[in-house]
């Protein structure tokens, strides 16, 4: 009978750690791929904020916005 629940009890162990090596390795893989889109949003809106913020200092410095002033 000890034999019997040893196996069982193995089998059990070793079913189970797979289980969670799996769960593991999906949520690895999810976080990086989540990780992945947050810094690639954030790249891209940091981009878009600079290319807005060039965008309107070239428009103020601009020659026919300084001759509008003047007038």
């Amino acid at each position: 009978p000890s034999a019997l629940y040893r196996s069982e009890f193995l089998a059990t162990t070793t079913a189970t750690t797979t289980a969670t090596t799996s769960a593991t390795t999906t949520t690895t893989t999810t976080t990086t791929t989540t990780m992945t889109v947050a810094i690639i949003v954030t790249v891209t809106v940091s981009l878009a904020s600079i290319a807005c913020a060039l965008k309107y200092v070239t428009q103020v410095r601009s020659p026919q916005t300084e001759r509008r002033n003047a007038e």
